[in-house]
C-alpha cells in the first residue's frame, strides 16, 4: 500500500514537474515573441520618421544628435552576433530571454533625439540625415536575416498538435477562435505567394528599366523605396507566421495578425501596405 502511495505520489510530481516546466516555456516563447513584434514596430517607426523628415526638409537638410548612427550600428551589432552565435548553440526562445537579461540593450530599438532642422541662411553642424538613415536601413536588413533565421523548432517538450494532424486546438486559447485561425493561415500562405510573384516582377520591371531612364536618380530613389518596402511586407509575413506558430495562441494575438495581413495588398504583381502601427497585444 505504502509503495503504491509512493509511486503515485512520484508520478503526480512528475506529471506537475513537466507541466510547470510546459507553462514557463510558454511563457518564455510570449515574451519573445512579443519583443520581437513590439521592436520591430519601433524599428520601422524610427526609419519613417527619419525618411519623411528628408523628403519634408529643405536642400540644407538637418541632423541628429553625433551619437545616433552609432546606436544604431551598435543594434546591428548585437542582432549580427546573436546570429552568428545561434548558428552554433541553436535554442532560440530561451537563448534570446538569456540574453536579454544579460544586456539590456540588447534588441533595444534606440530613440531619435536632438533633431534640428537647418534653415536656408543657418550654418551648425552638418545634416547627418543620410548617415542615420542608412544605419537604420541595415538594422532592418538585419532584423530580417533575425526573422527568417528564426526556424521555430519544438520546444522542449512534445508538442500534442502533432500527433492531431496538425489540429488547432493545440493552439488555440479560445476553441471560438478556431475557424479564424484556420483562415487567417490559409490567407498568410496566399500572401505569401503572392509577395514570391511580386518579387519576381520587380526583378523583371527593374531589369527592364536599367540604363534607359535619363532620370536615373528618381529611378534609384524608387527602385530603394520599393525595395524597403518589399523588406518590411516580409518581416511583417514572418512575423504573422511566427505569432500563429506558438503553442498558444489568443484571441487578442490572432486579431493582432489579421490586422497585419489586412494592412498587405498585392494587386496585379504590385504591392502596398498600410504603415500604421499596430502594437503587439501583451
Amino acid at each position: 500500500m505504502n509503495q503504491e502511495k509512493a509511486s503515485t505520489l512520484s508520478l503526480w510530481g512528475i506529471t506537475a514537474e513537466k507541466r510547470l516546466k510546459q507553462s514557463i516555456e510558454k511563457d518564455l516563447e510570449l515574451v519573445y515573441v512579443a519583443q520581437s513584434c513590439l521592436s520591430w514596430e519601433a524599428l520601422q517607426h524610427q526609419y519613417l520618421i527619419v525618411r519623411d523628415r528628408m523628403k519634408a526638409s529643405d536642400s540644407k537638410g538637418g541632423s541628429y544628435e553625433d551619437n545616433i548612427s552609432k546606436e544604431f550600428q551598435k543594434f546591428q551589432v548585437l542582432l549580427e552576433r546573436f546570429l552568428e552565435d545561434e548558428r552554433c548553440e541553436g535554442k532560440r526562445v530561451l537563448r534570446f530571454v538569456q540574453r536579454r537579461f544579460e544586456l539590456m540593450s540588447f534588441f533595444q530599438v534606440p530613440r531619435l533625439s536632438g533633431y534640428k532642422r537647418k534653415g536656408p541662411q543657418e550654418g551648425g553642424r552638418e545634416s547627418n540625415e543620410k548617415q542615420v538613415l542608412k544605419a537604420i536601413e541595415r538594422c532592418i536588413t538585419v532584423f530580417y536575416d533575425f526573422v527568417k533565421a528564426d526556424t521555430n523548432k519544438p520546444l522542449v517538450w512534445e508538442r500534442l498538435k502533432i500527433s492531431f494532424v496538425n489540429s488547432p486546438l493545440m493552439e488555440v486559447e479560445d476553441p471560438r477562435d478556431i475557424m479564424l485561425f484556420l483562415n487567417l493561415k490559409n490567407l498568410l500562405q496566399k500572401k505569401e505567394q503572392s509577395l514570391k510573384e511580386a518579387q519576381g516582377n520587380k526583378k523583371k520591371t527593374w531589369f527592364k528599366k536599367k540604363n534607359k531612364s535619363p532620370y536615373m536618380k528618381e529611378d534609384e530613389t524608387e527602385k530603394d523605396e520599393n525595395s524597403m518596402l518589399l523588406t518590411f511586407i516580409k518581416i511583417e509575413l514572418k512575423l504573422v507566421a511566427r505569432v500563429l506558430q506558438m503553442s498558444l495562441v489568443s484571441s487578442s494575438h490572432l486579431k493582432w495578425c489579421e490586422d497585419k495581413l489586412n494592412n498587405i495588398d498585392f494587386n496585379g504583381g504590385k504591392f502596398s501596405r498600410t504603415s500604421s502601427p499596430i502594437l503587439f497585444p501583451s
